[in-house]
């Protein structure tokens, strides 16, 4: 299973990059599993047979639940990857403008889904990590130490529009420690989360033109797989035929309800194949993002 578990899908005859070493994806993994004593086999009937959110009030980070804006924790100087609007084989249709294909594709273990993602590497771009879905426990529990469980204690999606646009200095207004590891542009500092991965996949709507900021709700039972790749590992970025700057996550996986980002008559929640969608477990609603929200 480990070997399956790595940022590029080397099948993919257009890309000429290096697989991730298979020791950040053993770290990676156990991490998002939580069972790193036990075998590959014991971890997959576990993961896959994931109980019904119902029946658990602490789902798992590789979940990527989120219940509120505070926990959108705001970074800048970064470069990131961003996969939320990967998923399907093939590009959607009826985009504002054309855009490249983003496929999230299971390994055959269905632990992990090798998503191609966009690859924003200029730092100008704020960037957003969800707190409860940071893979990497030692900097997930720094971050709620500094920022508390909701994020309130520094600078977020909810308060860098209000409190702290008119009091920057404030203490609540300083980046969250999760930034620190994401790396920074103007330094030349690279990321630091996981030591074999080059970019971090984070939230941002830097292409917002491209796709309208919207969701579709995927709650009905019985839950399908998603992707959760929030603070997932990508490797290097490359650049399509189209002059696209892409790169390619290992996320972790969850069965349950979710969200992904794109409001289009033509996608389903289920692939039907192979592909999942990368998604989230929003639980409030988004303002302004349309179908947001588990209850709507």
């Amino acid at each position: 299973m480990f070997d399956a578990y790595r940022s590029h899908r080397s099948h993919r005859s257009h890309r000429s990059v290096a697989l991730l070493p298979v020791t950040v994806s053993i770290l990676m993994l156990s991490w998002a599993c939580g069972t790193p004593d036990q075998t590959s086999e014991q971890t997959s009937s576990e993961q896959a047979s994931d109980p019904a959110p119902s029946e658990t009030s602490d789902p798992p980070p590789r979940s990527d639940t989120i219940t509120a804006l505070t926990q959108f924790l705001s970074c800048n100087g970064n470069p990131y990857a961003l996969c939320y609007y990967s998923g399907p084989e093939d590009a959607p249709p009826d985009t504002a403008y054309p855009v490249p294909a983003l496929p999230c594709e299971l390994d055959d273990s269905g632990l992990v889904a090798n998503c191609t993602c966009y690859a924003l590497q200029d730092g100008t771009s704020t960037n957003y990590v969800a707190l409860p879905s940071i893979l990497n426990p030692d900097i997930r529990q720094a971050t709620e130490t500094a920022c508390h469980e909701d994020g309130s204690g520094c600078l977020n999606m909810y308060n860098e529009t209000r409190a702290c646009a008119d009091n920057p200095g404030a203490e609540e207004c300083s980046p969250a420690p999760v930034c620190d590891t994401l790396g920074n542009v103007a330094s030349g500092t690279g990321q630091t989360m996981y030591p074999e991965s080059t970019l971090i996949s984070t939230f941002s709507t830097v292409n917002s033109e491209r796709y309208p900021i919207n969701s579709t709700n995927c709650s009905d039972e019985p839950y399908l797989r998603y992707a959760g790749c929030m603070t997932a590992g990508c490797g290097e970025p490359y650049t399509d035929p189209n002059g696209e700057s892409l790169v390619d996550c290992s996320c972790p996986t969850y069965v349950g309800p979710f969200q992904f980002g794109q409001m289009n008559s033509a996608l389903e929640c289920d692939l039907g194949n192979t592909n999942v969608w990368s998604a989230a477990n929003v639980t409030f609603s988004l303002p302004g993002v349309a179908g947001s929200g588990a209850s709507e």
